[in-house]
């Protein structure tokens, strides 16, 4: 029994919607690894190959597949393909299961909660595809204050450094506040206090 390519696409794309929510972008990528992941096991391409005489094994077959980037990934999709998954994800934003402005929201909920400042944030979101605009207009809404994020984020770290005045202790904790994306004005906040 054949399966229409629609209706198999669209099961893919409500077993990743049923995990948690995507981006258009980010779905339209996992929907293109599938879709280029089905059709190299139906080629076969890997069959048959040795790595010092020894089969080389589905994970690292794998990872060789998904290496190359999702722009190249795309080039190697034909035209029905592109459309095929061009069609689900309308099909998914009429049902209003994938909503780039929910993802985002949520996103910058669950990330905040972890400690996460904005710079990081903004990037993290640019890299799964959502539009600058949406992102600074969703972050700048976001009540959220920045400055006791940081505070917070660095008092679970260090709660035992934030006391010591030593120039090193103050560097590691301004070294570990700009990995997780806050700004120099909210990380100096915290030793003016």
């Amino acid at each position: 029994m054949t399966t229409n390519p629609f209706s198999a696409l669209l099961l893919q794309a409500q077993y990743y919607l049923s995990k948690r929510d995507h981006g258009r972008v980010e779905l339209m990528r996992k929907l293109t690894q599938f879709i280029l992941k089905k059709e190299s096991s139906h080629t076969n391409r890997w069959q048959n190959k040795k790595c010092n005489g020894e089969d080389i094994d589905s994970e690292f077959r794998d990872d060789l597949t998904d290496d190359f980037s999702f722009s190249s990934q795309q080039h190697h999709l034909s035209e029905s393909q592109y459309t095929l998954i061009e069609s689900v994800l309308e099909y998914c934003a009429e049902h209003n299961w994938l909503n780039d402005s929910r993802f985002t929201e949520r996103y910058i909920e669950n990330r905040h909660k972890k400690g996460i400042g904005k710079s990081k944030l903004k990037s993290e979101l640019y890299q799964k595809g959502i539009d600058k605009t949406l992102i600074n207009t969703l972050i700048e809404s976001a009540e959220i204050d920045w400055f006791a994020l940081a505070q917070l984020t660095a008092h679970k770290k260090y709660p035992h450094l934030l006391e010591d005045r030593q120039i090193e202790s103050k560097l590691k904790i301004q070294r570990f506040l700009q990995s997780r994306g806050f700004s120099f004005e909210e990380i100096n906040a915290i030793f003016d206090e």
